[in-house]
């Protein structure tokens, strides 16, 4: 995942694979990136905070429990209300270190593994 970052949109080939669906511009360095996994069949967004420089590494932010999105009863599906980066000042922090940063959206309670009994969720292999 961490080409995700160097691949242009035009060069993701649907029948190829994984490939990015939309990517939402939040700021100058903070992207929502939708990437299709055909492992889980589902389109997983990202946050995804670009380094301020090229050739930084990549440290992959998982959330807990919730997947980080707004699972409240009765609430509205709102994807990432409850992740890093809407609940912490993320931003903030990695602003002057050249790393990207990337966060998966979702994953609720599938602790960001591949399930062997039933194969419902392959998130290692996404």
């Amino acid at each position: 995942m961490t080409s995700l970052l160097a691949i242009p949109r035009a060069a993701a080939d649907p029948g190829q694979g994984a490939h990015v669906t939309d990517v939402q511009h939040v700021n100058d360095r903070w992207d929502k990136v939708s990437v299709y996994s055909p492992a889980m069949n589902l389109v997983i967004v990202n946050d995804v905070f670009k380094a301020p420089r090229s050739g930084a590494p990549t440290f992959y932010l998982l959330p807990g429990i919730d997947g980080g999105d707004n699972l409240d009863p009765g609430a509205s599906f709102a994807p990432g209300a409850k992740a890093w980066f809407g609940m912490t000042d993320i931003q903030g922090f990695f602003a002057n270190k050249n790393v990207n940063v990337v966060s998966p959206l979702g994953g609720q309670f599938s602790w960001w593994t591949n399930w062997v009994a039933d194969g419902s969720k392959q998130y290692q292999t996404y």
